[in-house]
């Protein structure tokens, strides 16, 4: 008879860290909603009141769904706002709650924002629980297969660093697994972040660390601290995943016990 018990990710603890400086592209939080059908056709005017001081530009948009087979696509509105430069992106829309930057602030400020963002929506969301939350960092490793050495956990690449498969031109692999909170999925891998050059040479390649981790069935008055679990789990899984440059890269110093950002 095999072990029944579920394997959950393992990797170790991160003392209490500051860095000068990181490699998020994205950082972003969905909360999906039970489905607010008035969304897809009236603007939530309340929510937009509500965090117009720090969001005050609004685009209204159309979400396309593409279906398979002979079956319309599915149709829905997207509420957007955005801050003067553009830096930080909330979309209210029928089926969730987004908020998206690539001017990444630090944990506290993320947050911070989000908690906000939420109290803001609670009446036109008509609901007291969230049926996902998820917290996802895109990080962008400025290094090609050559350079990988001390970059990148070597757990993680060792075909590439042996030779095993040649020079090539993307490595990608998909993880999914649970943790102590609920569930992640880590994107990891070599590819091309920029669109192509004259002469169709390749554009910019970097190392990619795409880990998106969450819970299902979230009552409302638990999402603070799941946002605390969810980013601690993430930043062990990503210093797990780094070596001693990038690590030096960051200016990285750990100051005591305790996960931080």
């Amino acid at each position: 008879m095999g072990n029944s018990e579920t394997k959950l990710l393992s990797v170790p603890a991160v003392g209490k860290v500051e860095c000068n400086q990181d490699f998020i592209q994205t950082a972003v939080c969905e909360l999906r909603i039970p489905t607010v059908l008035e969304l897809d056709t009236i603007s939530p005017n309340k929510f937009a009141k509500a965090i117009k001081r720090d969001y005050p530009v609004y685009t209204r948009g159309q979400n396309i769904a593409l279906n398979i087979g002979s079956g319309p696509a599915a149709q829905g509105i997207s509420h957007t706002f955005t801050d003067r430069k553009k830096r930080w992106v909330v979309t209210f829309k029928s089926s969730a709650l987004t908020l998206e930057t690539a001017r990444y602030q630090g944990f506290d400020n993320f947050h911070e924002r989000m908690l906000r963002i939420i109290d803001a929506s609670k009446e036109e969301r008509d609901s007291d629980f969230f049926v996902r939350v998820g917290l996802r960092y895109i990080d962008f490793l400025p290094v090609d297969q050559d350079g990988l050495e001390d970059w990148v956990n070597r757990d993680l690449v060792i075909p590439l660093l042996d030779g095993t498969y040649g020079a090539v031109k993307e490595f990608w692999q998909t993880v999914r697994g649970e943790t102590t909170s609920g569930g992640y999925t880590l994107r990891h891998g070599l590819r091309d972040t920029a669109p192509p050059q004259p002469g169709g040479q390749s554009g910019k390649m970097n190392y990619i660390l795409d880990m998106d981790f969450y819970k299902e069935d979230v009552e409302e008055c638990d999402v603070g601290d799941l946002l605390k679990s969810l980013h601690d789990e993430t930043f062990r899984l990503f210093a797990w995943a780094i070596g001693d440059k990038a690590r030096d890269h960051m200016g990285w110093k750990e100051t005591g016990e305790g996960d931080d950002d």
